[in-house]
């Protein structure tokens, strides 16, 4: 049986991320390998983020470390 994960109480990615099934993870390794960068001034500080999400790439770099 798959355990119960409050959703709702989660407040960081990394937390999230640990709490996917391994499918959902692979699932989503997948989507942001198909994206690409990209940076616009009034979006996420002009930080270079995956194109159409406000996801910093200095976000995934944090979480390889």
């Amino acid at each position: 049986m798959t355990p119960t994960i409050d959703y709702q109480r989660i407040t960081d990615p990394a937390t999230a991320i640990e709490s996917l099934t391994e499918e959902e993870r692979f699932l989503l390794e997948t989507a942001l390998l198909d994206r690409s960068v990209e940076s616009t001034e009034r979006v996420c500080g002009g930080y270079a983020r995956l194109r159409g999400t406000r996801i910093p790439i200095w976000t995934l770099v944090s979480f390889k470390n």
